[in-house]
């Protein structure tokens, strides 16, 4: 490992370890910290997505998600899709929230609950008309 790699690492474990005893802006600081050393750490990025969730800042979770999808690897992009179109969910964007949620794969380890997700949005979609 270099030594940006191995900071990266560290940054990455300290957040995940904050974020796991709840404390979601050490967390983020953290994360951020991560992806400054590494741009394109997928995994920073969807944490750090998670952590504004959390927060309740769902445009920054948007956001971060959005990246993460930049550089997911194709095995991981069901997950990194799923908190992105809960991020649009959790901002009433329901129609945008049931676009994300319908491309992902059938058959990928989450696909129960995007079906319920799925369900969620376009009842929410209905009931906003």
């Amino acid at each position: 490992m270099n030594p940006i790699e191995d900071r990266n690492h560290v940054e990455y474990q300290r957040g995940d370890k904050a974020f796991a005893s709840r404390r979601y802006s050490e967390a983020k600081a953290h994360f951020k910290a991560a992806i400054a050393l590494w741009p394109e750490d997928y995994l920073a990025h969807l944490a750090l997505g998670n952590c504004y969730c959390e927060l309740g800042k769902h445009q920054k979770a948007e956001n971060s998600f959005r990246e993460a999808l930049l550089f997911a690897p194709e095995n991981k992009r069901a997950i990194v899709q799923f908190n992105f179109a809960n991020a649009l969910f959790d901002q009433g964007r329901f129609a945008e929230a049931q676009a994300a949620y319908i491309v992902i794969e059938k058959g990928c380890a989450i696909y129960a609950k995007v079906q319920r997700n799925l369900m969620l949005a376009r009842k929410a979609l209905e009931l906003s008309r």
